[in-house]
């Protein structure tokens, strides 16, 4: 399947640091809730925020990490 495609010598530019939700009106659309219920209610990132479990994992059963900290790499000895 062939998309997008442009004449012979027709190139877009490249914009790499032009993000395609600066034209969605996202700013506007958060400050504009924040002004009618408070700065609190709403904010980009915000999903994830809430307390967390009341329960801890038992560290006993926890795997090392062997692949990313160099004090847990597994020693051979031949």
């Amino acid at each position: 399947m062939l998309t997008d495609l442009l004449p012979a010598g027709v190139h877009l530019p490249l914009e790499p640091f032009r993000q395609p939700h600066e034209d969605a009106g996202i700013a506007a659309l958060v400050d504009g809730v924040q002004k009618k219920t408070g700065k609190d209610a709403l904010g980009l990132g915000y999903g994830g925020f809430r307390p967390g479990p009341s329960w801890q994992m038992k560290r006993g059963m926890l795997t090392p990490r062997a692949t990313t900290h160099w004090e847990e790499l597994t020693r051979v000895r031949a």
